[in-house]
């Protein structure tokens, strides 16, 4: 009789360790955060009395916004080798903003104005500048040789480049484009959408999608038959989703794909396991916190976002959260690569790019989450439950 008594005390403790811990850490104000970056560790990609804009990586080179004449004249593209190195501007003779960019391999893809979509190849030594790939369209990502924008539906392609079949123009749709393979373009999304921001990895692309009502993240595998799939969560879900970023793998066509999701005023970072052309997807909360968590990017197991004015990260592996800045004010737009985090950065009055690595250290062992107010009402009843079945047990014993 004691050995019930005892078995069902115990059954009775781990239970409700099990949801103090569930209570205490759904919410990642409660998280155990480790160390990740050293502050002695950051490094200035650049810093000028100008402003500089929304950083994007790809192995040691990083582009960004350069306003030389802030709040006159125009933003320009630079870029620059970690390794060392000047800055340099692609854009030096502009007479337009150049107001969005990517970089993957050796391309640089941006647009500017009102002129359409660019392509510089940084790796070509003399360079031959700027290549004008589309008159019209808007927020280039980009994966090595593919890669994908907005643009009118009717938006044309220089006709040698086998432009894509005429529709309403009042419409808008995302587009591929093979830099190497004029067979390989066309249209990702098959009907009209009012999407701004996308991204690309591998052959999956991923882009914000109202055509529903509100914003919710779509994607579709490039070369494969079945057309789009819905990834963000599903048309009862009354929330507005944007900023989607995307890693994986292509050989396997396993992704990982991240985006904010806002409720109300209230903004989340939620994920999804994409798998089997987008048949199987898998959706997850990944930082939920009281403060909004903005524009999260994606390199293998490492999540970061914006939040408070730092930049807060996750590995997806280990399950840790992690500080990359550390009280910095004003903070933004991450951008990662591997390891090398890089971001806009207000401390100094004027936003600079700051860039930093990630080396996580073990983790000590997680404390156990104190209940919020409000848990015991949960765990009474389990509690009680079980030591009425022992009272139980051990009378008719």
């Amino acid at each position: 009789m004691k050995n019930l008594i005892v078995r069902s005390l115990v059954v009775a403790v781990v239970f409700i360790g099990m949801m103090i811990y569930c209570v205490g850490m759904c919410n990642t104000a409660n998280a155990t955060v480790v160390p990740a970056t050293h502050p002695e560790n950051e490094f200035i990609v650049a810093s000028t009395p100008a402003g500089e804009y929304t950083p994007r990586i790809w192995g040691d080179v990083v582009v960004w916004g350069y306003w030389p004449d802030w709040p006159n004249g125009y933003i320009q593209l630079m870029y620059k080798h970690l390794s060392g190195g000047d800055a340099i501007n692609i854009t030096p003779t502009t007479s337009v903003h150049i107001d969005s960019w990517d970089i993957s391999g050796q391309h640089i893809v941006y647009k500017a104005g009102g002129s359409g979509i660019w392509e510089y190849n940084w790796s070509e030594q003399p360079p031959s500048g700027p290549e004008h790939i589309s008159t019209t369209g808007i927020n280039p990502s980009a994966y090595l040789n593919m890669f994908v924008w907005r643009g009118d539906y009717t938006d044309p392609f220089p006709p040698d480049q086998n432009p894509p079949p005429p529709g309403n123009p009042a419409s808008t749709k995302v587009y591929y484009y093979d830099y190497n393979n004029i067979a390989n373009r066309g249209y990702a999304s098959s009907t009209a959408v009012a999407s701004l921001n996308n991204d690309i990895y591998g052959n999956l692309v991923v882009w914000t999608d109202s055509r529903t009502g509100y914003a919710r993240i779509y994607g579709r595998y490039i070369g494969y038959a079945g057309g789009e799939r819905a990834i963000g969560p599903p048309s009862g879900v009354d929330s507005n989703q944007d900023c989607p970023a995307v890693y994986g793998d292509p050989s396997a066509g396993n992704y990982t794909v991240v985006w904010q999701q806002a409720v109300g005023t209230q903004c989340d970072i939620y994920g999804a396991y994409v798998s089997d052309f987008g048949n199987h997807v898998q959706v997850f909360p990944i930082a939920t916190g009281e403060a909004n968590q903005l524009t999260p990017a994606i390199w293998g197991n490492y999540v970061v976002w914006s939040e408070n004015g730092d930049i807060k990260g996750y590995d997806l592996q280990r399950g840790l959260y992690f500080d990359v800045t550390h009280g910095s004010p004003g903070a933004s737009y991450p951008a990662i690569y591997e390891n090398t985090v890089v971001w806009r950065d207000n401390r100094n009055g004027n936003p600079d790019i700051l860039g930093n690595t990630i080396l996580l250290e073990e983790p000590p062992p997680p404390p156990l989450a104190v209940p919020e107010p409000g848990t015991l009402a949960l765990i009474a009843p389990a509690l009680l439950g079980f030591a009425g079945v022992a009272f139980r047990k051990m009378r008719k014993g």
